[in-house]
């Protein structure tokens, strides 16, 4: 069995007649914008998992795009979801929704979900980010959804943990200001930011996400001896 990994948006030309596996990570969330004078915003949520059977007909291209490194901002008001990894309209996984921004003394964490995910074999949702904690804690992200099922959800400063298969753990959160913790690949969420000024404060980034195909060749021949 011929495996193709992409990390980065492709044409893929899979000139095959069989049914083929594809598998896609989308990309984590970013952890909020601390905004507040003292503030410790939640994390951003873990990307989704999609899985499923593709037929492609021979000599036809099929667009594959692969989301990257999200970077956070420190615009106020601004919640960043993670990119999507698609391969065309057959499977898609979303990425993670980004963590609230923290205009008091804390925000919540961005949500894990499947909505917006396509695949005929499997759609899991990335953990959700943690709650900031407090004015001086930071939220955690939530990890990535795997093959295995629904990604790990952070717990106040706790990141969610990687899950088997490419599923990435989140970024821990942070209890030092203007620091913060990225996601991990594949799809984790970055942690919130941390402000204990009047600046605003950028969260984590999430983490980049990844497509795998695979197919049995066409033109695979067993060869039997003659003697």
């Amino acid at each position: 069995m011929a495996v193709i990994t992409y990390t980065a948006a492709s044409t893929a030309h899979i000139a095959k007649t069989r049914h083929h596996r594809v598998r896609a990570w989308g990309g984590g969330g970013t952890g909020g914008v601390a905004s507040g004078t003292a503030s410790g915003a939640g994390g951003g949520a873990g990307a989704q998992f999609a899985e499923g059977r593709v037929a492609l007909a021979s000599g036809t291209s099929t667009t594959v795009t692969v989301s990257q490194v999200t970077i956070s901002v420190t615009t106020g008001g601004t919640v960043t979801p993670g990119g999507d990894t698609s391969f065309g309209s057959s499977v898609v996984a979303k990425g993670g929704p980004g963590g609230l921004e923290a205009t008091g003394a804390t925000s919540n964490g961005g949500t894990g979900t499947t909505t917006g995910g396509v695949g005929n074999v499997a759609v899991f949702a990335g953990g959700s980010g943690g709650n900031g904690v407090s004015s001086t804690v930071s939220g955690g992200g939530g990890g990535g959804a795997g093959s295995t099922g629904t990604g790990n959800s952070g717990s106040g400063q706790t990141a969610g943990l990687a899950k088997v298969d490419n599923g990435g753990a989140g970024g821990t959160g942070v209890s030092s200001a203007n620091t913060r913790n990225a996601g991990n690949s594949r799809g984790g969420g970055g942690s919130g930011g941390l402000s204990n000024t009047s600046t605003n404060r950028r969260g984590g980034d999430g983490a980049a996400g990844l497509c795998i195909v695979d197919w049995i060749p066409p033109c695979s021949i067993l060869l039997l001896g003659v003697g």
